[in-house]
């Protein structure tokens, strides 16, 4: 695996996960015990 490619699959897992929080934010699933 190229650096590139490694670093291309860290932004899209950081750009899932932050679309997933703001999801769970948005329609008031987010666990509080997460928090």
């Amino acid at each position: 695996m190229t650096l590139l490619a490694a670093a291309a699959i860290a932004a899209a897992v950081s750009e899932a996960r932050t679309a997933i929080d703001s999801l769970d934010a948005a329609s008031g699933l987010a666990r509080p015990d997460s928090r």
